[in-house]
Formats: C-alpha cells, structure tokens, sequence
C-alpha cells in the first residue's frame, strides 16, 4: 500500500481553501485539481509499504512524538512547484517552529522504523491542484488567499489509493501530540 504521514484539516479549513481552489480553477485552461475531501498537510511521503510493517512505523511514531503537544498552523501565502508538466498550485504555511520540530521527529520515526527518508527541503503546503496550465490572461489567482487558523492534535498516517476511480487519502492510523 501506498503511504504518506500528514494533517488531517477540518471542514472550515477544506471549505476556505476549496472557494480559492475555484478561484485557480477559472484562471487555468487545464489542470487536475485535488478533491475537498483530500486536502491534508503532508509531513513525510513514504510510498510503498507491506500493511504488515505498518505496525512497526506506528510503534515509532508514537514513541518519537510523545513528548509533543498539539499546535496551531495558519494559512500563508499560495505558491506553485513547477514542473514540466505543467504547475503544482498550492497554500502554504505560515512559519511554524512547532510544525518543524513535528516534521524532524517524523523523519526520525521514520528512519528508526526502516523506511526511507525524503531528503528534500520541506515547505509545508497544501496542494489545490498538479499539472495546471494557467490561461495568458487569466487573473492574478492569487487574490482571495484563503484565511484559515486550525489547532492540531495529531498526525495521521494515510493511504494513497484509488476507489471507485477517484484518488482518495484514507486515514489509517491516528497519532495524538
């Protein structure tokens, strides 16, 4: 199965961050963006993983994040990767120390569980949508940033699967900080 440690966010956040997905939407001429109901804050991508092995990551994380407590993340400013494939837009994150000690445990946990580690900068985002093209004169999209404030109290680690067609982030496993 395919995995990725992340943020669950809660309805107000997905609805704010969904009214300036459309704002994206009627700026490009292509793109396929995320659904609502999977928008989440990524922590760690590990990809694929035996569901028996599971057991031991949750072990690690549990262990490693003990001594955390829960925290509030903001909306920042949107961005986009890009890609030969056309832009990935997202939100991002306002700077967070919490965040950051949360994301350095998780790779700990990870790498003590004996699964590969990422070694890339991390920007927290939230993705609205991959392979977009924006149209030349489309408006500046990037009016009506979403404002969103959510206090977290866990990690979740999720499943990155297709049902019925549809690309769909299943939460798993819940950690509570």
């Amino acid at each position: 199965m395919r995995i990725f440690i992340g943020i669950q966010l809660n309805e107000e956040a997905k609805h704010s961050l969904a009214i300036f997905q459309s704002h994206i939407k009627s700026a490009s001429i292509k793109g396929n963006f995320s659904r609502k109901e999977n928008f989440h804050l990524t922590i760690c991508f590990i990809g694929e993983v035996e569901e028996g092995k599971l057991v031991h990551l949750e072990e690690q994380l549990r262990k490693t994040l003990s001594d955390c407590s829960s925290f509030r993340i903001e909306s920042g400013n949107p961005g986009v990767f890009e890609k030969k494939s056309g832009m990935i837009a997202w939100v991002g994150i306002k700077e967070n120390f919490k965040l950051e000690e949360i994301y350095k445990k998780t790779k700990q946990a990870i790498a003590a569980a004996k699964f590969p580690v990422e070694e890339r900068d991390y920007i927290p985002h939230i993705t609205m949508g991959r392979k977009i093209r924006f149209a030349e004169n489309a408006k500046d999209w990037t009016n009506n940033m979403p404002t969103f404030s959510e206090m977290i109290d866990a990690i979740t680690i999720f499943q990155s699967h297709q049902v019925n067609g549809l690309l769909t982030y299943t939460p798993l496993i819940e950690i509570k900080l």
